[in-house]
């Protein structure tokens, strides 16, 4: 009978579904009854009943799937990874206690990502090496497509840029609302900013790449790209793959590096509730789906399952896209592939100071800046809430640039500040 059954920590952290330190927590405090035979505990289930029941019942009173209404029913599933990939981001890239107040802001999960990942414009530049005199032009002008196809999902910019907690939610609704007002056009503008991210970087390892094809793009970053760069800078979750007849990656050693992510409050906020490596398998178990579901299947990543995102968003189910009438859904899409379009654009930000140097990236900075002002004169004023312009300010924070952009009559005045962020 299971009450008069002995068990071991391990055992009982599973049967309860929690970790084993609180199982030793419980067990210290008293509410765990066991006895002690050198470092090993037996845990008796009939002295234990009551709280191995309670602790059941919560764990399987919860819903099982998040409720989604029937008239976006297709959508829920690129929804749902979407939101799953970005919630990976902020839990692996804030501290332990931003964690538990769901604090999250673009940049500092940004700098964090660079800092614990230890990024080197000298490593970087090592992966691009093979090719000693790549096109300046082309590269430049994809990365200057990148920037505008940002700018144009950012435009109007949000009330909250760079806050990604509830309370920015709350504060960005109406604005993202009526971003979305039709949502595959949207989807489409931030598709193509990650598209020229990627070809920026592609083009500074092959010359030879077919510009009109997306997917010769796509086979060429994967080709050539995805297995250095992981080395080095594409990291958790951007480096889940599914290729073929090969093991899955074990990432598993990173997320146990940052602790918190083992405990619940760092769980997934909707039904099912999934923990880090349950999120990581289950964004690669989609991946797996959608590549065997090609005519050839072949690896898959982030940007294949974007790049189908556009295609079904902007070509097979506009009707269902239209039934967002709420403003939810919206302001959490727009939240994350906000986010995504951020730590992609650094990325290949990252790769262009590298390859080219910081007076090249600064002088494109400079000229983005210079026409948005001539042209644009809302956003001359608002420029220093601009992605581009964010993610300048981090890199002089952490010392990958020192130079700075102006206008000709009044200089830019630019507040260079590290964000503190613990690494624990």
């Amino acid at each position: 009978m299971l009450s008069d059954r002995v068990a071991s920590v391990e055992s009982i952290a599973q049967f309860a579904g929690v970790t084993k330190s609180t199982v030793y927590r419980w067990i210290r405090a008293g509410k765990l009854k066991a006895t002690r035979r050198g470092k090993i505990y037996d845990i008796p289930f009939s002295d234990n009943s009551e709280i191995l029941a309670a602790q059941l019942k919560k764990r399987h009173g919860k819903l099982s799937t998040a409720w989604t209404p029937r008239e976006i029913g297709r959508y829920s599933e690129w929804h749902e990874l979407l939101d799953e990939i970005c919630w990976l981001i902020k839990i692996c890239y804030s501290s332990r206690d931003d964690v538990k107040h769901k604090r999250f802001r673009s940049d500092l999960l940004f700098v964090n990502y660079l800092t614990v990942h230890e990024v080197d414009l000298s490593k970087v530049r090592q992966v691009f090496a093979t090719n000693s005199s790549p096109s300046r032009r082309r590269v430049t002008d994809d990365l200057k497509r990148g920037w505008y196809n940002e700018l144009s999902y950012a435009f109007p910019l949000r009330t909250s840029t760079l806050g990604l907690s509830f309370a920015d939610i709350t504060l960005n609704m109406q604005d993202s609302s009526a971003g979305f007002a039709f949502p595959s056009w949207r989807i489409a503008s931030a598709y193509y900013s990650v598209y020229f991210y990627l070809r920026a970087i592609t083009l500074q390892k092959q010359d030879g790449l077919r510009l009109q094809e997306h997917a010769a793009t796509i086979r060429g970053f994967k080709s050539s790209l995805l297995q250095p760069l992981m080395r080095v800078i594409w990291k958790l979750p951007f480096d889940i793959t599914y290729t073929p007849n090969a093991r899955a990656r074990q990432r598993d050693s990173f997320i146990h590096d940052r602790v918190h992510t083992r405990y619940n409050y760092s769980n997934h906020p909707r039904p099912p509730h999934r923990s880090a490596l349950q999120i990581t398998a289950h964004v690669y178990q989609a991946y797996k789906r959608k590549a065997k579901s090609r005519t050839k299947p072949s690896s898959y990543m982030l940007f294949d399952y974007l790049h189908d995102f556009r295609i079904w968003a902007n070509y097979l189910d506009i009707d269902n896209l239209l039934c967002l009438r709420g403003p939810g859904y919206k302001t959490f899409i727009d939240q994350n592939l906000s986010l995504l379009l951020f730590f992609v654009g650094g990325i290949s930000e990252i790769g262009y100071l590298s390859v080219f140097g910081e007076a090249r990236y600064i002088e494109q900075v400079q000229s983005l800046y210079d026409l948005l002002a001539a042209n644009m004169p809302e956003l001359k004023s608002r420029f220093v809430n601009t992605p581009i312009y964010q993610r300048l300010v981090i890199y002089n924070g952490i010392g990958l640039v020192k130079g700075t952009i102006g206008d000709t009559n009044e200089v830019l005045n630019l507040v260079v500040t590290t964000p503190n962020i613990s690494r624990s």
